[in-house]
């Protein structure tokens, strides 16, 4: 019996520059995270886990990156998805799939094409169960998010972004000197 499900979501940076009891989901921006590759391809050693890698938010610069990740955790056995506007992009506005993309779908990598906010369930209990299809596509289905809650950001998280001093604001006035 299943028991655990580990979740993935990677925000990767560009080269240059049946029954589950508990889903411990684990996010990363690889712009300031450091990914445990190794790790995250160990994570699923029991019968009693699936990992499931989300490559999310995808630009065009990020997809080489996204890519090579998403080879190295199939090796390892692990559920990929891509999602984000490379493949929403590509995929809406070509006639055909380019040949990056196909490469990955023909690699077994199920590719995401528009906003899954609606859909998470259904994707996760997919691949939860061995059932991913190569292609999702939700850019019909766009979500309503006036009334949803904006996402919780610890803020540990964000100092990783944000410099000390971005608090302070430029006095236009006179002198020209930074108010404090």
């Amino acid at each position: 019996m299943l028991r655990n499900v580990q979740l993935f979501l990677i925000k990767p940076s560009q080269y240059d520059d049946g029954y589950v009891v508990q889903v411990k989901i684990h996010m990363f921006d690889e712009t300031v995270d450091k990914i445990a590759v190794k790790s995250i391809c160990r994570s699923q050693r029991s019968d009693y886990t699936r990992t499931i890698v989300c490559l999310a938010g995808v630009q065009t610069s990020q997809f080489p990156r996204a890519a090579d990740l998403a080879r190295i955790f199939l090796r390892a056995g692990l559920k990929v998805m891509i999602g984000g506007f490379h493949v929403s992009g590509y995929l809406s506005l070509l006639s055909e799939i380019p040949p990056d993309i196909q490469q990955l779908l023909d690699e077994g990598v199920t590719l995401v094409k528009g906003e899954v906010e609606e859909a998470w369930r259904d994707l996760l209990c997919d691949a939860v169960h061995g059932r991913l299809r190569p292609l999702y596509d939700f850019m019909s289905d766009k979500p309503d998010l006036y009334e949803k809650p904006i996402p919780v950001i610890r803020k540990e998280y964000l100092r990783k972004f944000v410099a000390p001093t971005s608090a302070r604001s430029t006095n236009t006035r006179g002198n020209g000197r930074h108010a404090n």
